[in-house]
């Protein structure tokens, strides 16, 4: 079978908004490698703050259920705002107007931004299926679960601490990501606010030598950048 028939035997087999994820996913990466250094990056974004939460974890003091359930309620309140943000991201107002390269600029921007987010959002729902299986397994009596039971609590705990920490990565870049975002739609809002004032200035110069001579109207690429 051919890359085009395990396309649509993917097609008709599974779930039309899996299909959706999956096409969106290859997107990201797509992108997302298409950066210089992108294997060097990604392992500094996600590799080195997992294995130094996780080298934490195990030469830490073990986790318990207070610390788990506190967990789950941080990270639901954070990946809801991370949610709620995802969905602002690109609402601009008046990017309609923008010119070509403008409107280039923006979308790799929002690109970018969305992905850094979606990153965000995958490593806390993953911290929420950790925390799902401690408390599991934390609730296990019988048998032969119960003597697998400390060993699985273990490990995942280790594993809980390494993904509370690049967890805590992504979260303390979203104010940046948050900054950049308006900053650069202020910036849009400038030259957008600038061009306006030139199109007055230019129209009260036409009108004012329309009155007193036969000049030719000057035109708006007279004026130079501001």
């Amino acid at each position: 079978m051919g890359k085009k028939g395990v396309l649509n035997f993917r097609i008709k087999i599974l779930p039309s908004d899996w299909v959706s994820a999956d096409a969106a996913r290859r997107e990201m990466e797509k992108q997302a490698a298409m950066a210089d250094s992108f294997f060097s990056r990604w392992i500094v974004a996600f590799f080195l703050p997992l294995l130094f939460g996780s080298l934490i974890g195990y030469f830490g003091p073990p986790v318990n259920k207070d610390f788990v359930a506190a967990l789950v309620s941080a990270v639901g309140v954070l990946a809801g705002f991370t949610v709620t943000m995802m969905l602002f991201t690109g609402r601009m107002p008046g990017s309609e107007q923008l010119s070509i390269e403008s409107t280039v600029d923006y979308v790799d921007k929002i690109c970018y931004l969305l992905r850094s987010q979606c990153a965000a959002l995958m490593s806390m729902f993953f911290t929420l299926l950790v925390c799902g299986l401690w408390l599991i397994f934390d609730g296990v009596k019988a048998a032969p679960w119960s003597d697998l039971s400390p060993m699985i609590q273990r490990s995942s705990g280790i594993f809980l601490i390494g993904l509370l920490f690049l967890t805590s990565t992504k979260v303390i870049l979203l104010p940046y990501q948050i900054y950049e975002l308006q900053r650069f739609t202020l910036e849009q809002l400038k030259r957008a606010k600038n061009l306006e004032n030139k199109k007055s200035i230019l129209e009260q110069r036409n009108l004012l030598k329309s009155s007193k001579t036969n000049d030719k109207p000057e035109n708006l690429d007279d004026f130079k950048d501001g």
